[in-house]
């Protein structure tokens, strides 16, 4: 016993000789009373792998990823497609027919239209009425609520709600007035089906209709003539009609005539151009008649003028008719050619002539290639002018230049 008593007692001498362990220290004090304790997290803190591309190109490799990630890489790759919406109207509203009629006063046409409309979709709805070239003189919408209004340049019609609406205008057309034909045109809305009527105070005019169809009508009512078409879907109509030729005066028209001929000499050709202002005294002509130079194969290259109707030539006889009579001044032209086999010694340069005239006057000038020489050998009826004296109209290029105060004879 006397031997085990001191090793217990220096081992425990030898454990209280070693440094005590200091308690944790506490969690500071604030003003609220303890603070927040420090929490330690675990990190993972990745080294790199040498042989990183050895491991994944072997077969069953792989990739680890939490379930988190995963999901949001899933999602994005297989997005969740739209809600299928259920289909809408083709268009908010359409104008199913339009049946448009009028008629002509004077230089204005006057038009009245009902539309019939519907709106497609619920709320409110526009439908353009694209009525270009017409002055709106009334509107009526019944008892619906729908609005008419300017819409840009034309017209629209808002539609306050789903459903049927008729809508009634009253609206004008200029009349575009030319020698020997009138026209009018406009815009308009397309439609399922677009009918037209108009009457024309005119008996048996002749009426052309754009766009043309096979569903034209044109009839005649006393003294009017109606036209009555279906335009289809076009965006806007155009009607041209001719009005008859007037009943001439009861007294005679009485006629002066002036002439503005140029002639020019080539060594195988002549020809001729002239130009017949008809002024009238008094009365007024539905035509001209002319004796126009035929000779030696001269041929009449054209007949030029407002308002002709059609011309015809018999021998040396041409009759020129026109859409409606004149009444104060008409310009006429004319051209003609003769072809010539030889370059001629003589040639004679006749010029047409006016008929049924009081009187008639007029002046001619000539020119001719520089290779020729012409001298003048009969000029009866001719005054020899200088070419400061003759219209500038006819004097351009000319060598020589006359006037006359009758029918001459040729030059």
């Amino acid at each position: 016993m006397s031997r085990i008593c001191p090793f217990f007692l220096a081992l425990f001498l030898a454990l209280g000789m070693l440094p005590a362990q200091e308690p944790p220290a506490p969690a500071p004090v604030t003003e609220k009373g303890l603070g927040t304790p420090v929490v330690i997290r675990e990190q993972t803190v990745y080294v790199p792998y040498t042989k990183l591309k050895d491991v994944f190109e072997k077969e069953g490799r792989g990739i680890f990823l939490p379930y988190e990630e995963f999901l949001k890489l899933w999602r994005a790759a297989n997005p969740t497609p739209n809600p299928v919406e259920p289909d809408g109207p083709p268009a908010e509203a359409v104008v199913q027919s339009s049946p448009y009629k009028g008629k002509v006063v004077g230089d204005l046409a006057l038009f009245e239209v009902s539309y019939h409309v519907e709106a497609l979709k619920n709320g409110w709805a526009l439908v353009k009425l694209p009525l270009s070239g017409v002055a709106v003189e009334s509107v009526d919408l019944g008892d619906s609520k729908a609005l008419f209004a300017t819409h840009g340049k034309a017209y629209g019609l808002l539609l306050p709600e789903k459903g049927p609406y008729d809508l009634k205008l009253r609206f004008s057309v200029k009349v575009q007035s030319s020698p020997g034909i009138k026209k009018l045109s406009f815009g308009l809305p397309p439609a399922g089906i677009t009918s037209l009527e108009l009457a024309i105070p005119e008996a048996d005019a002749r009426v052309d209709v754009t766009p043309k169809t096979a569903a034209t009508r044109i009839t005649a009512a006393g003294e009017q003539t109606l036209v009555t078409t279906f335009v289809g879907n076009s965006s806007n109509v155009e009607i041209n009609w001719m009005p008859p030729i007037g009943k001439a005066a009861e007294d005679a028209a009485v006629l002066i005539a002036k002439q503005y001929a140029k002639a020019y000499l080539g060594e195988r050709i002549l020809s001729l151009e002239t130009t017949i202002q008809y002024d009238l005294a008094r009365g007024e002509a539905p035509g001209f008649k002319l004796n126009v130079p035929t000779i030696d194969n001269t041929r009449l290259l054209y007949v030029r003028g407002d308002n002709i109707r059609r011309w015809d030539l018999e021998g040396s006889a041409l009759t020129v008719e026109l859409h409606s009579p004149v009444k104060e001044t008409y310009s006429l032209k004319l051209g003609f050619e003769r072809v010539l086999p030889e370059t001629p010694e003589t040639i004679a340069v006749p010029v047409p002539r006016a008929e049924g005239v009081l009187r008639e006057s007029g002046w001619l000038a000539l020119g001719h290639d520089s290779g020729l020489k012409v001298n003048i050998s009969s000029s009866t009826g001719y005054s020899q002018l200088d070419l400061g004296e003759v219209p500038k109209t006819i004097a351009l290029n000319s060598r020589v230049g006359f006037q006359y105060l009758a029918p001459p004879e040729p030059l």
